[in-house]
């Protein structure tokens, strides 16, 4: 719609006379250069005007093909809105439904491109529901890396402008926006265009989701923002410190566990520890585990286990330890003890750990200060920068959740670059659990209906998959949603096949026989057709 001319430029890029000379050179030779040309050129005007008589009684027999978009109904197409605005001021249109359209002054350029003064017509429709689009007759497939795909809009809508009859164009250095409402608020709907020249949906660079979530501040999204701000030689201590702290993390593990005496009313046990996974415990000898676990059950220590398993208990000296075979797991909470003839030896051992374990995490986080203290000096500026950053984010995340909050519209924005149709949609294959072959009658004449178009629409979702004659050998739908059938006739009269009606046409897992009762009714409105075909 209101598509710029072509330049030279434009149509040099169509040439190739390659290709005209090898389908030349293939062709046979005219017959104006073969020896059986003998007659006038009067009798070769005769028969050219014959041939085009011909041809116009043969094309009366020939059905034009579909308009790209056809209302099939064309007394309950959607109507536009119309707006008279002043070219030269901001304006601001609200539609109803609550939708808005911003327009800033001089947003519009004539058929040269220059800017357009006075009074000038605003049209305006939406579509919110898939029945809209149907009685617009707005296609709704997409073809994207050679595969088609059908549209589940979150909302539609077409926008014109007019001075004395003659389209405008909208000038890029002062664009329209329009906050549309929607109904859905989930992001996952892309922008599209539809260019009435190329005759396909064209996907646009831009959100349609202002009112988008803000992420979700986290503490590794503040580090990486800080580490990406960050010169190299800056990163270089970052990542030092980081693995410093790494080390800490690792030998404070490795504290050893002060040793006590066994209590001799308790119930304890041996087992063989790690010396890796538990380095604090591995280095005594005579070792027992004593238990803790006021729900013991003594019985468990006379049963056969396959496999034992271990793990320190958070904040205690105490370990949860797990014994398994096929079926069965029990866990008892136990602390090492050891007896009074060895307690002496075991806290000897535990006093020379204990000393070197304090030398090493004392450099160790001597080392991590002082790496601490120079990233600090070198990333002061970087930080305040990242810092203010943060409050940003933060403040952004509050005034996004005290909206949503307030039950109010949910918009979705389009930057209008081109004049047309655009569109918020969410592009989907066939649904999938049963293709059977569909055959179309009409119940009347027991005949079968030739169509443009069948449409099948899932009720409570606005989308709209799309099929030929040729695809309805293979009709998908998904038996576990309520389906419903739109049908387009080659003379446009319109079909619906209630949920019900689906049902009750499934002949088996292979078949499907639909009646359709054909509407020869007219309609007024978009309404009345809606309320009559339950849409």
């Amino acid at each position: 719609m209101n598509r710029n001319s072509l330049s030279e430029e434009d149509i040099a890029k169509g040439k190739n006379f390659d290709q005209v000379l090898k389908n030349y050179s293939a062709m046979k030779p005219s017959f104006f250069k073969t020896p059986k040309l003998w007659f006038g050129a009067s009798a070769v005007l005769v028969t050219t005007v014959a041939a085009l008589l011909l041809y116009t009684k043969m094309a009366d027999h020939i059905p034009a093909p579909p308009d790209f978009i056809n209302p099939p109904i064309a007394a309950a197409d959607i109507k536009s809105d119309q707006y008279l605005i002043d070219a030269e001021s901001d304006s601001t249109i609200k539609y109803p439904g609550g939708s808005l359209i911003h327009v800033p002054a001089n947003a519009f350029l004539d058929k040269d491109g220059k800017p357009v003064k006075g009074k000038v017509e605003l049209h305006y429709r939406e579509f919110k529901k898939v029945a809209d689009v149907f009685l617009a007759g707005i296609p709704m497939t997409y073809d994207s890396i050679g595969q088609q795909f059908h549209f589940e809009t979150a909302g539609m809508m077409e926008i014109a402008a007019l001075q004395n009859g003659n389209h405008l164009k909208p000038n890029p250095a002062a664009l329209i926006t329009v906050d549309m409402v929607s109904n859905h608020k989930e992001d996952k709907f892309n922008t599209y265009y539809l260019d009435t020249i190329t005759k396909q949906w064209k996907y646009a660079q831009q959100s349609n989701y202002p009112g988008e979530a803000p992420d979700k501040i986290t503490d590794k999204d503040i580090e990486r923002k800080r580490y990406e701000s960050y010169d190299e030689p800056t990163k270089k201590i970052y990542d030092n410190l980081k693995n410093s702290e790494k080390q800490i993390a690792q030998l404070e593990k490795e504290k050893p566990v002060t040793p006590k005496t066994l209590s001799a009313d308790k119930p304890r046990f041996s087992i063989k520890v790690d010396e890796k996974e538990f380095p604090e415990i591995a280095t005594y000898n005579n070792m027992k585990f004593q238990v803790e676990d006021k729900s013991y059950n003594p019985t468990k220590a006379d049963e056969l286990w396959d496999n034992v398993e271990m793990k320190r208990v958070e904040g205690a000296l105490n370990y949860a330890i797990t014994f398994s075979k096929p079926g069965q797991k029990y866990t008892v909470i136990a602390s090492p003890v050891f007896a009074t003839k060895d307690y002496a030896a075991a806290k000897l051992v535990y006093d020379q750990k204990f000393k070197e374990y304090k030398t090493k995490l004392s450099k160790r986080k001597a080392d991590e200060a002082k790496l601490a203290a120079d990233l600090q000096a070198r990333a002061k500026a970087a930080d305040e920068k990242i810092n203010k950053e943060i409050v940003e984010m933060i403040a952004r995340e509050k005034i996004y959740e005290s909206r949503m909050q307030q039950n109010e519209l949910f918009y979705r924005s389009f930057r209008v670059a081109d004049f047309g149709i655009w569109n918020c949609d969410c592009p989907n294959k066939l649904p999938k659990g049963a293709c059977v072959l569909a055959k179309l009658t009409d119940s009347r004449t027991k005949k079968p209906v030739l169509i443009q178009s069948c449409y099948l629409v899932e009720k409570g979702r606005n989308a709209m998959f799309t099929y030929s004659t040729e695809g309805l050998k293979n009709f998908r739908f998904d038996p576990t949603k309520e389906n419903m059938i739109w049908v387009v006739t080659n003379d446009l009269r319109v079909a619906i096949v209630k949920p019900d009606q689906f049902k009750a046409a499934i002949k088996g897992s292979t078949e499907m026989d639909v009646e359709l009762n054909v509407l020869d009714r007219s309609f007024k409105s978009s309404d009345v057709v809606r309320a009559y075909l339950e849409i």
